[in-house]
């Protein structure tokens, strides 16, 4: 597949492409806070290629997500799906913690 035949595909499925932008941010959120990979330059080379090969790999069995109609719901879902990567990203963080301790 070619860049403009990706592009086209893009254009014509856009619900493929916001469901990819929703399950990124989700997995960037997460990563950003785990402990270990989410901090340093170390982490940082990590992190994005492990988010692309998530979000694609999850892109397999998610359903995908309706297109928003307004603005204030496609900033919504963008916050919620943040959110819920922070909360994904912390509880290893609060285990690893606790453990210290």
């Amino acid at each position: 597949m070619t860049f403009l035949n990706f592009t086209l595909y893009l254009a014509q499925h856009l619900d493929v492409g916001w469901t990819f932008l929703l399950l990124s941010t989700r997995f960037i959120a997460m990563f950003a806070t785990m402990p270990g990979i989410g901090a340093g330059w170390t982490g940082m080379r990590m992190r994005w290629p492990a988010t692309m090969c998530m979000s694609m790999a999850a892109m397999a069995t998610s359903p995908l997500a309706p297109l928003p109609l307004d603005w204030i719901y496609m900033v919504g879902a963008v916050f919620s799906e943040l959110l819920f990567g922070i909360a994904l990203g912390l509880v290893p963080m609060i285990v690893i913690t606790g453990i210290s301790i």
